[in-house]
């Protein structure tokens, strides 16, 4: 998928054939679930239900704005900034390269997104990829708590041998359990990294994180447009008198999901009035618990498919 050519701007030489990954791929792994994140909230179902059922719901309205344009406005530059991040990581990971076409990608990325043209099955490669990488990142998770497990038998495999030689004893069953434990984590952690990103070279996985970067590009495009695609988003009238800006807002709402969730029925409203005071008091006064419950369960899902 990506032409990363002479014409681009970059080396049209052969590939050249890097060292893995090793430790680097847990912070890879990292990078990777970003964008498989912000892909997934960008697919069409995610984004119907956006439009359909989350910006309309009564909380995002009553605590953020009523225009529907301006919360997409908001929606769009929390996933163009999302992208920024992600895209930085990628340029990062590509300038430890050893191959030279991945060096300063940032003008690369700076290019695409000033010039998006549409390709031909762009949208169903770059899925296809992601899951590549998604699968490797799932072997990585495990090659992770795996490799604590190694350490850990390590550790005990040393120190009771420590304690036998110290006391002058022979090695017993005990040594001999810890021998065939630690032999079988070894062949565990081995066969892991041969199925993870840790066997990986940086210049393979480089290929498909800038295939990535580049579809993600073309799907803001294709689902925001480009109106104030670089203008910052500022808090509405409406919010600046009630609960802040938008992100701030939103904030306040999980705090009060995550005591719902927390704490039982019979004393949210005790809880509600000992951790927020006077603020509280004046919602419970003005709505009736239902409504709360049912307007701060919406402002949650805004939070979800918002924010994060």
């Amino acid at each position: 998928m990506t032409n990363l050519n002479a014409g681009s701007g970059f080396n049209s030489t052969a590939p050249i054939k890097g060292s893995e990954i090793a430790i680097l791929s847990f912070e890879i792994a990292n990078t990777i679930v970003k964008g498989s994140n912000l892909m997934q909230s960008l697919s069409n179902r995610s984004i119907k239900q956006l439009k359909e059922v989350v910006l309309p719901s009564k909380g995002v309205q009553h605590l953020i704005s009523k225009d529907m344009d301006e919360l997409l406005r908001i929606v769009a530059a929390d996933k163009r900034e999302e992208l920024k991040i992600f895209s930085g990581e990628v340029v990062r990971f590509g300038n430890r390269s050893k191959d030279s076409q991945w060096h300063n990608l940032d003008r690369y990325f700076e290019k695409i997104s000033r010039e998006l043209s549409p390709q031909k099955n762009l949208k169903d490669e770059a899925e296809t990829v992601m899951l590549q990488l998604m699968t490797l990142v799932q072997y990585t998770a495990e090659l992770y708590h795996e490799l604590h497990a190694l350490d850990r038998f390590e550790q005990d495999y040393l120190r009771k041998c420590q304690e036998e030689s110290a006391t002058g004893t022979q090695k017993g069953d005990s040594i001999a359990i810890l021998r065939t434990e630690l032999k079988s984590q070894r062949k565990l952690v081995k066969n892991l990294k041969k199925k993870s990103l840790w066997s990986k070279s940086l210049e393979e996985v480089m290929e498909k994180l800038v295939d990535i970067v580049h579809f993600l590009h073309l799907q803001i495009h294709n689902t925001f447009g480009t109106t104030d695609a670089h203008k910052p988003v500022e808090g509405s009238t409406n919010s600046r008198q009630r609960l802040g800006p938008a992100g701030l807002s939103l904030h306040y709402a999980n705090i009060v999901i995550q005591i719902d969730t927390i704490v039982s029925l019979n004393l949210v409203n005790c809880f509600y009035l000992l951790c927020f005071g006077p603020l509280v008091a004046s919602i419970l006064l003005c709505m009736n618990s239902l409504r709360i419950l049912f307007v701060l369960s919406c402002c949650f899902v805004g939070l979800v498919y918002i924010v994060g």
